[in-house]
């Protein structure tokens, strides 16, 4: 049952890092925009909605995917630094609040204004950024004993 397990899990990472950099900001994207734009709750508690959902899918990404490549060589690859994934997180949820904020007396479609910002902001900055989100090994790591 483990090894059936195992060759699951690789199957399931070999399909994921399949899909181009490109789709899975696009995806992440459009969950970020549409969950801003169609949360219809009150300004603050939408960006503390955000804020905590930004703040959980990370680490348990990040503790699935280091359950599913147990038992392999990952020390060579650069790995997701959660620290910069959270930065940057902030920082979109801090941009669609205040942005939401300054558009709400102009148009009642603020949320999906900012939504589609949120859209387009990652799908195209965040492939372009991806690198700068990523740690490299440390030369310690490298050193063949």
């Amino acid at each position: 049952m483990a090894q059936h397990d195992s060759r699951l899990a690789g199957r399931l990472l070999a399909a994921a890092a399949a899909v181009p950099i490109r789709v899975r900001y696009l995806l992440a994207g459009l969950t970020m925009g549409g969950t801003w734009a169609f949360l219809n709750t009150p300004l603050p508690q939408r960006a503390l909605s955000m804020s905590l959902l930004f703040l959980v899918a990370p680490p348990v990404l990040h503790v699935l995917r280091a359950h599913l490549t147990r038992g392999q060589d990952r020390s060579l690859q650069p790995r997701a630094s959660l620290t910069r994934f959270f930065g940057a997180k902030a920082v979109l949820v801090a941009l669609a609040l205040t942005g939401t904020w300054l558009l709400q007396p102009i148009t009642p479609q603020a949320p999906l204004l900012i939504g589609a910002a949120l859209v387009a902001t990652v799908g195209v900055l965040g492939p372009l950024l991806h690198s700068r989100m990523l740690v490299r090994p440390s030369s310690a790591a490298l050193v063949v004993t």
